[in-house]
């Protein structure tokens, strides 16, 4: 259990709850037209909901899966915990309306009538936004709205950091009292808990060389005037032997340094382990002499440092050998290795699960579909929306970590949901308008709409909380980012996706070959 990860389970629950109301808003649409003939309601739910309701999961449980190209085992270990519990989802469309089958409900005509829902306020405030963005003469307006907003976040996310943007611990808030320590503490002393380890391993005894510990000077003198601004210490066993030769020589400053004669670094050495206990020098050396480190501590890790921190260590080694005589020396341990190795690995893995996000969503709607169209259009508007939650995270100062790119490719996944129901409801509606776009668009945004903005909003209001009730600045910020990718692709699914179809015209929704709802025959057994 892991309080970053927690929001992400929280999300694939709503999204359970979300699409389980998207069914029951169908099948209360479908116990109208049936007259209130609740099994051929539910077999009429479960026939026009199974494909869109299978694909929407599908493409949830990609966005999640993709997870496991990373090579990070928590990464992994949530990709396929969450892909199993994302791909439940897929019992509701039957679970879902064979429990409403067994309740006594009816439905009011006005309300739930199919073809006359424009009574409702939010029907038409729905489609009034639709007729606005696919008029003859507003919708240039809404593409050139769009195309400016597309453009502005891609250069925004162009800027997003890789790793933390602030100091101290990014998953609370500055004025927590841990991060308020924190800084009181690299004020204060020369040592912090942000630190970057060079080891040495070589043959037995090898320590005795003094090209290592000169090597290990060199490289603590190089970062020192290299990063002066960050840089706070080192530490390692060359400085307790400058101290034995300080001492040797009554004091004097200028015989604190490393002997380059080896047998005198042999006695000083073998004096110091004579005066300290093992544990203590296991800071230092091992016990055959043959492995080392030192380590250097900086005042923070924020993403700009790092890149700074690795370059100026690349930087030493492009002059000096990484191999001595009888070892070698190994880049980089430590917080700050670590968070390296980390922020390139999540650079790489970024890269490849969003290409990888996409390319399985739009494989995935273009069979669902059988359109190649429809796998295109599709997945472009939900480019577009991850795009503006990278242009949040870029404005909001959050950097793409193993906690944070795990949500970005859920957020992926979740969002085209919305515009899957939309467009297998165009498919209906089709026949139904004689062939008219406008008529279908419209009259699909005005059923199927009302159930995009409330299945969002049951998504939406429970992972927004975070923001305003999560004392951890992780939490907080990415419910908001998660809501704000929900919010981005509900409002794409009453604009652009209504923009698209009006202008393509696409023949996966003309040329569906399927029976009307109302010439369909329900099997005799579920009649029975």
């Amino acid at each position: 259990f892991s309080p970053m990860l927690y929001v992400i389970a929280f999300l694939v629950g709503a999204r359970m709850v979300g699409n389980a109301h998207q069914i029951t808003y169908r099948y209360f649409e479908e116990l109208h037209a049936c007259g209130g003939d609740r099994p051929r309601a539910s077999y009429e739910t479960m026939r026009t909901m199974f494909i869109p309701n299978f694909s929407a999961v599908v493409t949830d449980a990609a966005g999640l899966f993709v997870l496991i190209l990373a090579k990070v085992a928590l990464m992994q270990f949530l990709a396929i915990i969450m892909t199993f519990w994302s791909l439940s989802i897929i019992m509701t469309a039957f679970l879902v309306p064979a429990m409403c089958s067994l309740i006594p409900m009816k439905v009011s005509s006005e309300k739930w009538a199919k073809d006359s829902c424009q009574v409702d306020w939010l029907a038409g405030l729905l489609m009034k936004i639709t007729r606005f963005s696919i008029g003859p003469g507003t919708k240039y307006v809404t593409g050139a709205l769009i195309v400016m907003l597309a453009v502005f976040c891609a250069w925004q996310t162009s800027h997003l950091k890789i790793g933390d943007s602030t100091p101290g611990s990014p998953i609370l808030w500055p004025e927590h009292p841990y991060n308020q320590d924190q800084a009181l503490i690299d004020r204060t002393f020369k040592a912090s808990s942000e630190n970057l380890v060079l080891f040495y391993e070589g043959e037995e005894e090898s320590i005795y060389d003094p090209a290592v510990l000169n090597t290990f000077e060199a490289f603590a003198r190089h970062m020192r005037n290299s990063l002066p601004d960050i840089y706070k210490s080192a530490t390692y066993l060359g400085e307790m032997v400058k101290k034995v030769n300080l001492t040797f020589h009554d004091g004097d400053e200028l015989w604190q340094e490393l002997p380059r004669d080896q047998n005198l670094l042999m006695c000083f050495i073998g004096l110091i382990k004579s005066q300290f206990e093992l544990n203590t020098l296991h800071r230092f050396v091992d016990r055959k002499l043959q492995r080392a480190q030192i380590t250097l501590f900086f005042s923070d890790h924020t993403s700009k440092n790092l890149i700074r921190i690795r370059d100026a260590a690349f930087g030493f080694f492009n002059d000096h050998s990484l191999k001595t005589g009888q070892g070698e020396f190994k880049l980089a341990g430590g917080r700050i290795g670590l968070e390296i190795g980390l922020n390139e690995e999540m650079k790489r893995a970024h890269a490849v699960i969003d290409l990888t996000v996409f390319s399985a969503i739009f494989i995935l709607v273009s069979l669902s579909f059988r359109s190649v169209i429809a796998g295109l259009m599709l997945t472009l508007p939900l480019i577009l929306a991850n795009t503006v939650a990278g242009a949040y995270m870029s404005l909001s100062d959050i950097g793409l970590s193993v906690n944070t790119l795990p949500v970005a490719a859920i957020g992926a996944g979740v969002g085209v949901d919305f515009a899957i129901y939309l467009y297998s409801r165009c498919q209906e509606e089709f026949a139904n308008q004689s062939g008219d776009w406008m008529g279908t668009i419209t009259q699909s945004i005005c059923t199927c709409g009302k159930a995009v903005v409330f299945t969002g909003l049951t998504i939406i209001l429970p992972i927004i909380t975070w923001y305003f009730f999560s004392d951890m600045k992780f939490q907080a910020q990415v419910g908001f980012f998660l809501a704000m990718i929900m919010g981005t692709n509900v409002i794409l699914t009453v604009t652009l996706h209504p923009l698209l179809l009006y202008i393509i015209k696409p023949d996966f929704i003309s040329k569906k070959n399927s029976l009307s709802p109302k010439t369909q025959e329900i099997p005799m057994k579920l009649s029975a």
